[in-house]
């Protein structure tokens, strides 16, 4: 009985592990999106300024 409690939560840590993983690649992406964004914008402004 003791295994089988170990592995579910060996189980319950992974698929939390992921999800977690997820959320860390989605948020990275979006802030790299963001960044180049803004540098995008700053671009053009010395674009124009020049």
């Amino acid at each position: 009985m003791e295994e089988l409690k170990e592995s579910q939560i060996v189980v319950i840590k992974s698929s939390t592990w992921t999800v977690v993983s997820i959320i860390i690649e989605t948020w990275t992406e979006c802030a790299k999106r963001e960044v180049e964004h803004y540098y995008e914008l700053c671009r053009g402004k010395y674009k124009f300024a020049s």
